[in-house]
């Protein structure tokens, strides 16, 4: 699936009152992708392993955000893998993820101050660094998509689309 395909699907779970909303998480998103790498690398948590399948589960719910972003605004970045000439190491995508956080930070401060508009090139760089890491972990862009409507989809079966917690 394309991240074309893929927003208007995610969009049938959109559930927020704010229209800040998935642009503050976007950013409390990428933190929490962020320190799937930390806890690891930089302390020595699960013996120096990332969790694969926690940044698939964590690119997913910054994926989500984007989407949001993208409807609200009319973008549609392009989002094929095959685009993606990085091929990080794990200790690469360490990286890659704090400039995400930044990308995601500067996306708030544009979005909240209303002074000039978020441009789609900034929306295009969060998902193409989100795609490279999901590439470190031997994942792909398509697999996090799938993944997150998965999930997306069984939260609003159940009636758990509000509220907090990553196993709802």
């Amino acid at each position: 699936m394309t991240f074309e395909e893929y927003i208007p699907l995610a969009m049938e779970t959109a559930v927020f009152k704010d229209p800040l909303y998935p642009y503050a998480s976007l950013l409390v998103e990428s933190a929490e992708l962020l320190d799937v790498f930390v806890k690891p690398l930089l302390r020595g948590d699960n013996g120096g392993v990332v969790d694969r399948d926690k940044v698939i589960k964590e690119a997913g719910d910054c994926l989500w955000n984007l989407a949001a972003i993208c409807k609200s605004h009319g973008f549609i970045p392009p989002a094929d893998s095959s685009d993606v000439v990085l091929r990080p190491s794990v200790e690469e995508a360490l990286q890659i993820c704090l400039g995400i956080v930044g990308h995601a930070r500067n996306i708030v401060r544009v979005q909240s101050a209303a002074s000039w508009p978020v441009e789609e090139t900034m929306v295009s760089s969060v998902l193409y660094r989100v795609t490279a890491v999901l590439i470190a972990v031997n994942s792909t862009l398509d697999e996090a998509l799938d993944a997150n409507l998965a999930k997306l989809r069984s939260r609003a079966e159940r009636g758990v689309l509000l509220g907090s917690g990553g196993e709802r």
